[in-house]
């Protein structure tokens, strides 16, 4: 089941006037190839159609709660555009419309935005484009589908720095910082769980683009709060076994590094943390390291045990496995 909470994951400065060019451009935040659509949809589905849970917990635990996480994302989104095509509003009464008083929506970059949404979002790119269901990834292989997600990661992360950079409303800025810091911890945390599959470390490419979040103004208070070090569930005991898909050594992503002595104060000098469980990184499995045979190419593999209350599984650690 899905609990809703009545307010938005950021807090988002209200525009001075509307600015529906803006509104534009975060569109492709929503319903382009990289956005929110495309990560609640891939997201949700690989979560319903997700075999062998109860022996694979933690990726299953890693993958519906990110995708409770993207329906927040998706309202955010929404949010923001709907603000940036009113701005504060006209308290104006008795309009007289048979003078056009919206001709200029004529030359905006979505008429349609008004003409068909009111000025609100919808699950459009920034021309306008319907988002659609060929977006949506699941194909019943764990690593096909993890492989997938970390994709879908990177590339939401380029596109936000574009869109970023193109903005200067404080509104549009405010949720490209925060999708950014939340989409770093997420691509992280999938190359992660790859690893823990495949004993490839392919967390090594982050960040993909090679621009720090610390070089960005708007993400600085969420890294300062720590919320680049949390996977959220939302007040659910579910999903706990997330924690699994990291190891002792592995405390935040490459992507927020240059920002961590900045976390470290904000938690030292009692920072106020979000009213939301959350998984965090420092709950750590005990892991130990074996080598295969020659035959198997002399590869170095990690085996992980995992405590689930009275419970004890093991997670799979090659391909075969996540692929029963």
């Amino acid at each position: 089941m899905f609990m809703r909470i009545d307010r938005l994951q950021a807090e988002l400065p209200q525009p001075k006037k509307p600015n529906p060019n803006a509104a534009a451009a975060l569109q492709e935040l929503l319903g382009g190839k990289y956005g929110e659509m495309s990560t609640l949809g891939n997201y949700m589905f690989q979560s319903f159609n997700f075999r062998n849970r109860e022996k694979l917990k933690p990726f299953y635990g890693l993958v519906s709660t990110i995708f409770s996480e993207e329906l927040g994302h998706v309202e955010l989104v929404s949010h923001g555009v709907s603000m940036l095509n009113n701005g504060p509003g006209n308290p104006k009464e008795d309009v007289d419309i048979s003078k056009a008083p919206f001709e200029e929506m004529q030359d905006v970059r979505l008429a349609g935005s008004f003409v068909s949404y009111g000025g609100g979002a919808a699950p459009v790119n920034s021309n306008s484009m319907s988002w659609n269901v060929d977006m949506v990834t699941t194909t019943g292989n764990l690593i096909m589908d993890l492989l997938h997600n970390f994709h879908l990661e990177c590339g939401a992360r380029l596109h936000k720095l574009r869109v970023y950079e193109t903005l200067k409303e404080p509104t549009g800025r405010e949720v490209c910082g925060y999708l950014l810091v939340r989409g770093s911890v997420h691509a992280h945390a999938y190359a992660l769980a790859l690893k823990k599959l495949t004993g490839v470390a392919i967390e090594r490419m982050l960040p993909t683009p090679n621009i720090p979040l610390a070089n960005i103004p708007e993400c600085q208070k969420y890294l300062d709060e720590g919320s680049h070090r949390r996977l959220y569930r939302f007040g659910s005991p579910d999903y706990a076994e997330v924690a699994g898909v990291w190891s002792n050594d592995e405390v935040t992503c490459p992507a927020i590094r240059q920002a961590r002595s900045k976390s470290s104060m904000a938690r030292r000098t009692g920072a106020k943390w979000p009213i939301l469980w959350a998984t965090t990184a420092p709950s750590r499995p005990t892991t130990r390291r074996r080598k295969c045979s020659r035959s198997q190419r002399s590869c170095t593999r990690r085996a992980a045990e995992y405590s689930w209350g009275e419970a004890r599984a093991h997670t799979p650690t090659t391909p075969a496995m996540a692929q029963q």
